[in-house]
C-alpha cells in the first residue's frame, strides 16, 4: 500500500474511536502506477464499481470487461483492512444497512475525493462523494450548491442529480444514469438542447467588466504571469519554458483586445461538460459532476469545451482538426444557429473568453501539480496554437 493510498483509507475508514474496531476483508484494482483505484468488500455481488467508469472508447469499454471477469473470478488483490466505529464508512453502513457498496479513492492532486457507490438489489442508488482536501471540500460544497438552484427548475430535455444529504465533508446524491445508457465523444442536437434550457431559465445580461467571469480570468493570468516571470514553471521539467511564456503573453494579449464595456449574455455553465461526464438516453441528457459549475458563465462554453476535451483526449487532434469541427458547427448545425440568434451571441467574443477562461485557470492549476499526465502536454500544445491563431487573426477566428 502506497501512501497516498494509507491517506485514502484513513480518511475513510478511521475515527477517534480506536477502541472499537472490527477487521474485513475487501478486494482491489490497482492504477497503471500501482496505487488503488477501486477497493470493495469481500461481499460485494456484482462489480458495481464500474459505475464509476466511463466506457466512451472502444478502448474503455474492452478494460471494463476484463475488469468484470477479474471481479467474478477473484482475481484481484486481497487487503484486510479496520473499520473504526463512527469512520466514515462506519456511518455509511448503518444509515444505508441494506446496501452495499464499492470505493473509488479518487484521482492524486489537490481536488482529490473519494466517492462511495451505493448499491442495492444490484443496482447502484446513490454515490456519496467525500472530500480529502481543502480544495475538494470547496468543490463539494459548490455542487451541493448548484445543484439545489437548478433543480429549483422543471427540464424537458436534462437530469441532473439531487442532493439526498449533506455535511461539511461529503454529499450524497442519487444516481441519476439511465439504464439503457450510451456515451457519445460527438456534439449532437441533444447536448445543445440541454444547455438551451439552462440558458433559458439563468441568462442575465451584463457588461464583460461587470462579471465574476471577467475578474476570475484576469486574476489567473496576472497568477500566471507572476510565475513565469519569477521562473515559478520551471520547477517542472516538463514543461516547455518557451512556449509557456509565449502562451502567457498571447492570452494577455488577447486580454487586452476585449471590449470590456460590451454587454453580452451570462448563465450557470457545467464548465466540465465533457463525454464522461454524461449519458444519453431517447434524446435526454443526463448530465452528473457539476463540481466546477459555476452561476456566471460566457454562453457556449460548454459547447467549446465538449469538442477541445474530447478532440484532444479522446482523439488526439491538433488544433487545426478542433478548429475545422467547431467552424462546422457554426455553419452547419440548425439548433447552434438557433442558440446563437436567440441570444444574440458574438461568436468570436464567446470563443475568447472561453479560452481565457479555461487555458488560464487549467494552467495554473497544472503548474501546482507534483505529477502531470501526458495529457496535459497534449492540452497545453493545441491551447498554444489556438491562441497563436487569435493573435494572427486579431480575435476574428470565425466568420
Amino acid at each position: 500500500m502506497t501512501e497516498n493510498d494509507k491517506v485514502v483509507l484513513d480518511s475513510l475508514f478511521k475515527s477517534e474511536n480506536i477502541n472499537h474496531k472490527k477487521n474485513d476483508t475487501f478486494y482491489f484494482i490497482s492504477n497503471p502506477d500501482g496505487t488503488i483505484r477501486w477497493i470493495y468488500p469481500k461481499s460485494l455481488k456484482k462489480p458495481s464499481f464500474l459505475s464509476f467508469y466511463s466506457t466512451s472508447s472502444i478502448r474503455a469499454k474492452i478494460l471494463a470487461s476484463i475488469f468484470r471477469l477479474s471481479f467474478y473470478f477473484r482475481l484481484n488483490k486481497k487487503i484486510e483492512l479496520e473499520v473504526f466505529k463512527d469512520s466514515i464508512i462506519d456511518r455509511i453502513i448503518k444509515q444505508y444497512k441494506d446496501f452495499n457498496y464499492s470505493i473509488f479513492t479518487g484521482t492524486i492532486g489537490i481536488n482529490r475525493k473519494a466517492i462511495i457507490e451505493l448499491n442495492q438489489n444490484n443496482s447502484t442508488k446513490y454515490f456519496v462523494k467525500v472530500a480529502l482536501t481543502e480544495q475538494s471540500k470547496n468543490l463539494i460544497n459548490n455542487e451541493k450548491a448548484i445543484l439545489n438552484e437548478l433543480n429549483k427548475y422543471q427540464y424537458q430535455s436534462l437530469t441532473i442529480p439531487k442532493i439526498i444529504e449533506s455535511d461539511s465533508d461529503y454529499i450524497t446524491i442519487d444516481n441519476i444514469a439511465p439504464k439503457n445508457q450510451t456515451q457519445s465523444s460527438t456534439l449532437n442536437e441533444i447536448h445543445l438542447n440541454a444547455l438551451d434550457e439552462i440558458y433559458s431559465k439563468t441568462v442575465e445580461n451584463k457588461s464583460i467588466k461587470d462579471s465574476t467571469y471577467f475578474e476570475i480570468i484576469k486574476e489567473n493570468i496576472k497568477v500566471l504571469s507572476n510565475a513565469s516571470l519569477n521562473k515559478n514553471f520551471d520547477k517542472n521539467k516538463n514543461f516547455d519554458k518557451n512556449k509557456i511564456e509565449i502562451l502567457i503573453k498571447n492570452m494577455k494579449t488577447i486580454l487586452e483586445s476585449l471590449n470590456t464595456e460590451k454587454e453580452i449574455s451570462f448563465a450557470y455553465g457545467h464548465n466540465d461538460f465533457t463525454p464522461w461526464n454524461m449519458f444519453i438516453e431517447n434524446n435526454h441528457l443526463y448530465l452528473f459532476d457539476w463540481e466546477l459549475a459555476k452561476k456566471d458563465i460566457v454562453l457556449l462554453y460548454d459547447f467549446f469545451h465538449f469538442i477541445f476535451q474530447s478532440q484532444i483526449l479522446i482523439s488526439k487532434s491538433d488544433y487545426k482538426t478542433i478548429f475545422e469541427v467547431i467552424a462546422t458547427h457554426i455553419k452547419n448545425n440548425t439548433k447552434l444557429k438557433d442558440i446563437i440568434q436567440k441570444y444574440n451571441i458574438d461568436i468570436n467574443e464567446n470563443y475568447k473568453l472561453y479560452l481565457l477562461y479555461t487555458v488560464s485557470y487549467y494552467l495554473d492549476k497544472y503548474n501546482n501539480q507534483e505529477k502531470l499526465h501526458d495529457q496535459v502536454f497534449w492540452l497545453i500544445d493545441v491551447w498554444f496554437d489556438a491562441f497563436n491563431d487569435l493573435v494572427d487573426k486579431k480575435g476574428q477566428t470565425f466568420e
